[in-house]
């Protein structure tokens, strides 16, 4: 979850500043949209991680 977290403010934050998107006018469906995928990521990041540590 964090690495999911992590990930959606690495790249909200900068399109925020850089006035590419405005996160505050997002719906619950736009946030819904933007954070399962980086949810995902974090799971399968901590996946492989995981692996790679049982493998040592």
């Amino acid at each position: 979850m964090l690495t999911g977290a992590l990930a959606v403010a690495a790249t909200d934050l900068p399109m925020a500043r850089l006035g590419v998107s405005d996160p505050t006018g997002w719906s619950a469906r736009d946030w819904t949209a933007d954070a399962v995928p980086h949810l995902m990521y974090g799971l399968a990041t901590y996946g492989a991680v995981s692996a790679a540590d049982r493998d040592r």
